[in-house]
């Protein structure tokens, strides 16, 4: 059974996805009125709670030195774990994917699909890289997963790519899905969700394409099956889980890919 401990109020995310995270023993959550809160894991108590001054399109992001959410047309926003504003950012275009914090950057997708990544104590910007974007694509969330060398990102199209965190550089470039039909609508195949990234594997899945894991250091494919998905995997030492559209969700031996159950 399962037993609610304790419940806080942050607001409502309208369209976007706003989801909260845990650094340590804090979680940040926001709103789309621009609430930002600082909330104890433990007793669900308000550290401190601040309003942006911007409606929200995406967040949260944090490590444990910075928050970062992004406001509405493009505007990057960093904070500091006191809730004060340490700088703003102009994006390309409306972002609305949570931004990825760690290793001293802030890295972002806009929807025009261009990757930037800001240094998280200054805003200035260190690199940005500008992909194809299909001709249709969902509007859905398509993350960004850190590692100490690279920036693992989902992108429109069935790609998955690894760029330096030096420099924005192409390590890698995988396929989670190939795009078919006749018309632009049928051709619609968005990696979803945010790659998992486990030892040396980072897995993902796809709409209308695979749920997939690959070589973190090289991008080849070590197993891929059929799924089509709008809200990607997460994967612990055994097992890559996924749910596909119709509400199924499936456990892949992480190693193999072999199917252990559907539920």
């Amino acid at each position: 059974s399962i037993k609610s401990v304790w419940s806080s109020s942050v607001g409502v995310s309208g369209t976007f996805v706003l989801s909260p995270v845990q650094v340590e023993s804090a979680i940040y959550a926001a709103s789309a009125d621009g609430t930002l809160v600082k909330i104890d894991a433990t007793t669900g108590k308000d550290f401190w709670r601040v309003n942006t001054g911007k409606s929200l399109t995406a967040g949260v992001g944090a490590d444990n030195a910075t928050i970062a959410l992004v406001g509405s047309k493009g505007i990057l926003m960093a904070f500091n774990l006191d809730g004060k504003l340490r700088w703003k950012a102009q994006a390309s275009s409306e972002i609305l994917t949570a931004p990825a914090v760690g290793y001293g950057l802030i890295v972002v997708r806009s929807v025009d699909n261009r990757i930037a990544a800001y240094d998280a104590m200054t805003g200035v910007r260190k690199w940005a890289v500008d992909r194809p974007l299909p001709a249709l694509t969902l509007r859905i969330v398509s993350g960004i997963a850190l590692t100490d060398q690279l920036a693992i990102v989902a992108l429109p199209g069935g790609k998955l790519i690894g760029l330096s965190l030096n420099n924005g550089s192409l390590r890698w470039e995988a396929s989670a899905a190939d795009p078919k039909g006749a018309t632009e609508l049928e051709r619609i195949a968005d990696v979803s969700g945010t790659p998992a990234v486990f030892d040396q594997s980072v897995c993902t899945a796809a709409y209308q394409g695979r749920v997939s894991c690959f070589d973190l250091a090289s991008g080849a494919v070590r197993w891929s099956k059929n799924l089509s998905s709008e809200v990607g995997v997460n994967i612990d030492e055994r097992f890559v889980f996924a749910v596909d559209n119709a509400g199924a969700i499936s456990a892949f031996a992480r190693l193999t890919g072999s199917s252990i159950w559907r539920n």
